[in-house]
């Protein structure tokens, strides 16, 4: 799943799965393993984790890569990123040791544990869905905003409010999986590359489509993928395969439709080979006529 709190590109799916889905075009749960660890300290070179991760490596001069598997971190890495790596393939867990954030709280009667949360999640929700960083909850003009509205509210620091959007970004998961499973029939997919004209990172965009037991057409933006090797058939191929069996939907895949550039072809082609193979059943692959009738359009608009 695609959750970089690193730039908060996450959005808060219970909300969004509570009303109509015909708006989920815009609802996705970003990669946890791609969170840039922005509260860490002015150096992340610090951190335990080098001990296990090596960046004088001569073949990426300057680039985190992994003393035990050889793989390569993007120069942007931050150290959750890494640590979830170790993590999981090689159950290596870094010891966090946090330095405690002084801030100068005015209120002297804070709220009981309840009322508190309360105001702690409407600020969570604020962060996530306006994109903020988590630093915002340390910066003085806020703090002494928020005195002014509730002068009983303690303002979290920012490991306490990431902490908190994980643990949102957990429940969103499990929301994900509990609505997955109650699709009745198969499922279709759409697929779609682009490149940050910010960043220019690229993303692998994966659309679910399905039709509910009420036989309403149904669909919503299931994951969004960082992509940070080559954008080759073979690995798009390769990612997409990674989200349908995380969410066990291999079985239920019907379709799969993409624009018609190569690599998206070769992508398309590599997954129904597999899933023939894997299902014994019949899967189909097809890629946007509609591109096709587009650019004949435009070239007869130019032709007149």
């Amino acid at each position: 799943m695609i959750y970089n709190i690193g730039h908060l590109l996450i959005y808060t799916y219970h909300v969004t799965m509570s009303g109509s889905l015909n708006s989920l075009d815009d609802a996705f749960v970003p990669n946890i393993d791609d969170i840039d660890n922005e509260i860490n300290g002015p150096s992340r070179k610090s951190s335990l984790i080098w001990d296990y991760v090596n960046c004088k490596d001569p073949s990426h001069p300057g680039v985190p890569v992994c003393k035990s598997c050889g793989y390569v971190f993007s120069i942007k890495s931050g150290n959750s990123s890494i640590e979830r790596h170790l993590s999981r393939k090689h159950r290596i867990v870094i010891q966090k040791v946090r330095k405690q954030t002084t801030l100068k709280f005015k209120c002297k009667d804070p709220w009981p544990k309840k009322e508190q949360s309360e105001r702690d999640d409407t600020v969570v929700t604020w962060i996530i869905s306006d994109q903020q960083p988590f630093s915002v909850v340390e910066n003085e003009k806020f703090i002494n905003m928020m005195y002014v509205f509730d002068p009983r509210y303690k303002v979290p620091d920012c490991h306490q409010i990431k902490d908190k959007v994980v643990d949102e970004f957990d429940k969103c998961c499990l929301n994900i999986h509990y609505d997955i499973l109650k699709i009745p029939g198969k499922v279709s997919f759409t697929v779609d590359m682009w490149t940050s004209t910010l960043s220019s990172e690229a993303y692998l965009g994966l659309t679910i489509h399905y039709i509910d037991e009420n036989w309403t057409l149904r669909r919503f933006l299931l994951d969004i993928i960082p992509f940070k090797t080559r954008h080759t058939g073979i690995n798009m191929a390769t990612a997409i395969s990674d989200v349908l069996n995380e969410f066990d939907l291999v079985g239920k895949t019907l379709a799969l439709t993409t624009d018609n550039e190569s690599a998206m072809l070769v992508c398309g082609q590599k997954l129904s080979e597999e899933f023939e193979r894997a299902l014994d059943d019949n899967y189909f692959f097809s890629h946007y006529a509609a591109q096709h009738i587009f650019l004949i359009l435009q070239l007869n608009k130019e032709w007149r």
